[in-house]
């Protein structure tokens, strides 16, 4: 095992990976102060799956940018496995995210001149991995998305969900401690979206990836889950997988 696996192994199982703490993040817009997110407080466990819901402005995006170290905090603190990104060097900080942290976004983001193989191998080529290596691991990944038969076709010769599940699959790529989820079924029919949230599924249960997703379906939401309700920037509710088992019983 390469120095690199031991490392993300040892990570994989030290809790909490992700802590949030009085988190507040203020934009000014003229003379008015907007806070779109307040005294926001959480932790998340390796091999958990915390959903984060509510409506459009409710700051769940803006919370994923965040713990991605894509945007900076106004007050509090993100510790990713036991790291502040936000006090790192624009460098390290890149460097970072794409050792630990892999992206799923709702319009999947795929190169439209790069094949499916190759849009999964990129990732891989940026982080200089021999290209031997590089071709297994990308094999790998496609038949673990259930991609291998299309792995020579362009995303507009894609479906939605065949394109989501390559845009998995580069997510992946880099063996990631957390993947962060932005609304990953949002532009899909809701057939298809149920396929891929049965994927994500798998790949926490299965692959034991802890993910940060959010949406504003509650059909995402399953009873192991960790559920947590955004509100005008504030926690609103905060349901553990027991509570919700209780709750999907009653009903």
């Amino acid at each position: 095992m390469s120095s690199l696996a031991m490392e993300k192994k040892a990570l994989k199982v030290s809790n909490p990976v992700i802590h949030v703490r009085d988190l507040l993040k203020t934009y000014i817009l003229g003379d008015s102060r907007i806070n779109a997110l307040e005294q926001v407080n959480f932790v998340v466990n390796a091999g958990s799956f915390l959903t984060v819901m509510g409506p459009s402005g409710s700051g769940k995006s803006t919370l994923l940018n965040i713990i991605a170290g894509l945007e900076k905090p106004t007050g509090g603190e993100v510790l990713i496995l036991g790291t502040n990104i936000h006090h790192l060097s624009d460098r390290k900080a890149s460097a970072f995210r794409k050792k630990y942290l892999g992206f799923i976004f709702q319009f999947f983001n795929l190169h439209p001149t790069l094949t499916a193989e190759e849009n999964v191998e990129l990732p891989l080529i940026l982080s200089r991995m021999k290209k031997q290596d590089r071709q297994k691991r990308v094999v790998e990944l496609l038949e673990m998305v259930g991609m291998s038969h299309r792995a020579d076709h362009f995303p507009h010769e894609l479906s939605g969900g065949e394109q989501q599940r390559i845009a998995i699959a580069r997510a992946l790529a880099n063996d990631p401690v957390i993947i962060l989820a932005d609304e990953p079924t949002g532009d899909l029919d809701s057939a298809t979206g149920e396929e891929i949230k049965q994927l994500l599924i798998r790949l926490n249960r299965v692959e034991k990836k802890t993910f940060v997703l959010v949406t504003h379906d509650y059909r995402m939401v399953e009873p192991f889950m960790t559920l947590i309700k955004l509100q005008d920037g504030k926690i609103k509710e905060k349901k553990e997988p027991s509570e919700l088992n209780a709750q999907i019983d009653s009903m």
